[in-house]
């Protein structure tokens, strides 16, 4: 059964460049390392992106009309709710496209972690599995967890998950698998 965290359970910090501030949902480390986290960016100037050395990131804009992200040998489009991928490696500078938005981040060790992350849309009936964790965002419309309402802001975290879509309702989903088996 999945885990409803709804936006006053997430833990906001400020940006030290001032450009934003991070709501993270959850995050799981093993032997003091991130294995993942996953979070809200309320981005609101063009600047420079955290580091994240050895981890991959998904991001995905949830409001706003999005951002490129340029780095020295790539430029990416983050378009509204249309996932991109890239490592939290590289030197990433962030343009926001006609104003101020809001994205959604997985940020995992791919060396332990295999992860996707995909925009759903309603009416639908989806069954989430993953062996390390599936999450779902609620970005728009009526969506149920279990048989639980998930509203719009909120995530659901568990390994399996059923999900019902009405129409004109939108989640992002994450799923993650471990790449091998998990020791604790």
């Amino acid at each position: 059964m999945a885990t409803i965290l709804l936006p006053g359970d997430f833990t906001t910090m400020p940006w030290k460049n001032g450009g934003g501030v991070t709501h993270e949902i959850a995050r799981d480390e093993r032997n003091g390392a991130m294995l993942w986290r996953l979070s809200i960016a309320e981005v609101a100037s063009d600047g420079a992106f955290s580091l994240f050395p050895g981890m991959t990131r998904l991001l995905t804009v949830i409001t706003g009309n999005g951002m490129t992200l340029e780095a020295d040998d790539a430029i990416l489009t983050a378009k509204p709710r249309q996932p991109v991928r890239f490592s939290g490696d590289a030197a990433i500078e962030g343009r926001l496209t006609k104003g101020p938005v809001r994205d959604l981040n997985f940020i995992f060790d791919a060396s332990n972690l295999n992860a996707d992350m995909s925009r759903r849309d309603g009416p639908a009936n989806i069954n989430l599995h993953a062996t390390a964790v599936a999450a779902a965002i609620c970005i728009e419309g009526l969506v149920q967890v279990d048989g639980a309402r998930l509203p719009v802001g909120a995530a659901a975290l568990g390994c399996r998950q059923q999900l019902v879509l009405s129409a004109a309702s939108c989640v992002i989903v994450i799923i993650a698998d471990a790449v091998l088996p998990m020791t604790v």
